[in-house]
C-alpha cells in the first residue's frame, strides 16, 4: 500500500490568482507539528557542517570569493581523502554530508517564510497585518538572546580563542544586527551572519505579504525571479564583495528560499481539505534528493551559484518534509469556511508553527487531537499510551496525508528533535565556538577517537550552553525590567 503525504491541487489554475476559485470545505489551519523536528534536523546538519569544516576546512564548491580557484581546483578538492578502510569511508561520508550542511541554513529560510505566512493565513478575514506589533514580536524573539550572546563572547579568551574588545566598533554594529560589509560579516562568531539575513527578511515580510494578498502566489514568483536575476548579476559584478553577496549579506540574494516557504504555506492552506489524488512520500523524498544533487552539482560554477541555494534549500526541505511529516496527519474536522465565498490569503482560522500569541497564535487542539497529546507540555508534546505504536503505524499509512497536528507520537527521537527545534536559536548561537574549542583544527594531527569524543562533548556542551544562555537572558530581562520599574516609579514620584 502506497503511503500518501500531500494532496494535489484540484485545479492549478487558481495558483496565481489573488482570489482563487472556491475550494472544497476544509479545516482551519492548525499547528504544523512537523516544523520543530524539521528545524531540529536542519540545525544538526549545520552543526555537522561546522564539524567537517573544522576538521577539513571549507569547500570551494558553493563558496565563491575573490580568490576562487579554477574549476579544476574546485573539483580536485572533492576527491576522497582516505582509502577504503571503514574509518576512511566514514570520514568521507562525514566530510561530504557536512559540506552540504549549508542547505540547513536554506531550510531555516524556507521554514521562516512558511511559518510567518501560515500564521497570517489564520488571521480574521480582512484584518490587515499590524506591522508595528509584528516587528515588536520579531525583535522581542531575537534580540534578547542576540545581545546576551554578544555579552558572552566578550569572554573571548576563554571561548575557543575569540577575542572581542569593547573598543571595537564592529561589536556594536553586530549587536544592532548589522553584518553586511566584508569586515562585519564574520565578526566574532562567523556563523552569526545568518541572524542579519533573518532580520532583513523579517523587515520586508509585511511588504511581501501585501504582494501575496494583491497578486497571489504569482506575485511571489515574479519577485523570486527578479531576485534570482539580481543575485546572478551580482555574482559576476562583484569581486571583493563576492563572498558576502553569495552568502546572503543582502537579503535579496536569499529571498527566493524565503518566498518558497511563503508559497508552500499558501499551498498547504489551500489544500488542507483536499482528498483527491495524492503525492507519495517516496516521490517527494526522491524529488528533494534530485534537487539537492542538482544544486550541489551547480555549486562548482559561478553561474550555477545563482540557483544553487534555492535548489539545495528546496531539495533538503522536501526530503526532510517527506521523512518527518509522513507520520503526522491531520484529523479532519468540520469546516468553518464557506465554499460559496472566494478565498483570499488571511481568510478563516488561526494557525501557528511556534506556539506564539497574536498573529503567531496557536489554536486549541481540535477534539480528535486533544486526547492524543499532553496539553500541559509546550508544543503539544505527545502523551504516552500503551497502543501508541499501533496507532503510529496506522497513522503513517492510512491517514489523509496532510501535514499538520500530530497524532500520538512517543518516539524519543521525535521528542529530541522537537526540543532542538524549539531551542534552535540559542543552540545556533552557541554551538560554533564550542565546536572550535573541542575539535582539532584543519591541518593538525588528530585521531578518529579524538574526533568522536570531541564531537560528543561538543553536542553536550552546546545543549548546556544553550540552556545557560536562555537562563541568563531570562534573569537579565527580569533584572532590567525591575530596574526600569523602579526608575519609572522614582520619576513619577
Amino acid at each position: 500500500m502506497i503511503n500518501s503525504l500531500v494532496p494535489q491541487l484540484d485545479s492549478m489554475r487558481s495558483f496565481g490568482c489573488a482570489h482563487p476559485a472556491p475550494a472544497p470545505s476544509a479545516p482551519k489551519p492548525r499547528r504544523l507539528s512537523w516544523v520543530e523536528p524539521l528545524k531540529g534536523v536542519a540545525l544538526l546538519w549545520i552543526f555537522l557542517n561546522h564539524v567537517s569544516e573544522r576538521l577539513w576546512g571549507g569547500p570551494w564548491a558553493g563558496n565563491p570569493d575573490g580568490d576562487w580557484p579554477a574549476l579544476n581546483g574546485r573539483l580536485a578538492q572533492l576527491k576522497p581523502l582516505h582509502d577504503g578502510a571503514p574509518w576512511g569511508l566514514a570520514a568521507n561520508a562525514l566530510r561530504y554530508l557536512g559540506w552540504l550542511g549549508d542547505a540547513g541554513v536554506g531550510v531555516f529560510l524556507v521554514v521562516s517564510g512558511l511559518g510567518l505566512t501560515w500564521a497570517c493565513l489564520g488571521r480574521d478575514p480582512g484584518e490587515p497585518l499590524d506591522t508595528g506589533k509584528y516587528l515588536r514580536r520579531r525583535v522581542g524573539r531575537v534580540f534578547p538572546l542576540w545581545i546576551a550572546a554578544h555579552v558572552c563572547i566578550l569572554l573571548g579568551p576563554a571561548i575557543a580563542g575569540y577575542r572581542v574588545s569593547l573598543a571595537d566598533s564592529q561589536l556594536y554594529w553586530s549587536m544592532l544586527g548589522i553584518r553586511v560589509l566584508p569586515s562585519q560579516l564574520y565578526f566574532g562568531v562567523s556563523a552569526w551572519w545568518y541572524v542579519t539575513l533573518l532580520l532583513q527578511l523579517y523587515l520586508v515580510f509585511p511588504l511581501l505579504w501585501r504582494v501575496m494578498q494583491s497578486g497571489g502566489a504569482w506575485g511571489l514568483v515574479v519577485l523570486g525571479t527578479i531576485a534570482l536575476a539580481v543575485r546572478a548579476g551580482g555574482l559576476f559584478y562583484f569581486h571583493h564583495y563576492l563572498d558576502a553577496w553569495s552568502r546572503g549579506a543582502i537579503f535579496i540574494t536569499r529571498l527566493p528560499e524565503f518566498l518558497l516557504g511563503m508559497m508552500l504555506a499558501w499551498w498547504l492552506h489551500q489544500t488542507a481539505g483536499a482528498t483527491r489524488g495524492t503525492i507519495s512520500r517516496l516521490t517527494i523524498a526522491g524529488a528533494g534528493c534530485v534537487l539537492l544533487a542538482c544544486g550541489a552539482a551547480a555549486s562548482v560554477t559561478l553561474i550555477g551559484m545563482s540557483v544553487t541555494p534555492l535548489l539545495e534549500s528546496a531539495g533538503a526541505f522536501l526530503a526532510l518534509f517527506a521523512l518527518l511529516a509522513g507520520n503526522r496527519g491531520v484529523a479532519s474536522t468540520s469546516s468553518t469556511r464557506s465554499s460559496k465565498a472566494p478565498f483570499t490569503p488571511g481568510q478563516s482560522g488561526a494557525g501557528t508553527v511556534n506556539g506564539a500569541e497574536g498573529p503567531d497564535a496557536a489554536p486549541p487542539a481540535p477534539p480528535r487531537i486533544r486526547s492524543a497529546v499532553n496539553p500541559g507540555r509546550r508544543g503539544f508534546i505527545p502523551s504516552c499510551n500503551s497502543d501508541a505504536p499501533r496507532r503510529r503505524f496506522a497513522s503513517a499509512w492510512t491517514t489523509s496525508a496532510i501535514p499538520g497536528a500530530s497524532a500520538c507520537e512517543t518516539c524519543r527521537v521525535d521528542l529530541a528533535l522537537d526540543w532542538i527545534g524549539r531551542h534552535s536559536l540559542s543552540l545556533f548561537l552557541v554551538h560554533q565556538p564550542i565546536v572550535n574549542a573541542l575539535l582539532p583544527k584543519s591541518g593538525s594531527d588528530w585521531t578518529p577517537r579524538r574526533v568522536l569524543i570531541g564531537t560528543v562533548l561538543a553536542c553536550l556542551a552546546s545543549v548546556i550552553g544553550a540552556v545557560a544562555l536562555e537562563k541568563f537572558t531570562s534573569i537579565a530581562g527580569k533584572v532590567l525590567g525591575d530596574l526600569r520599574g523602579r526608575w519609572a516609579g522614582a520619576v513619577s514620584s
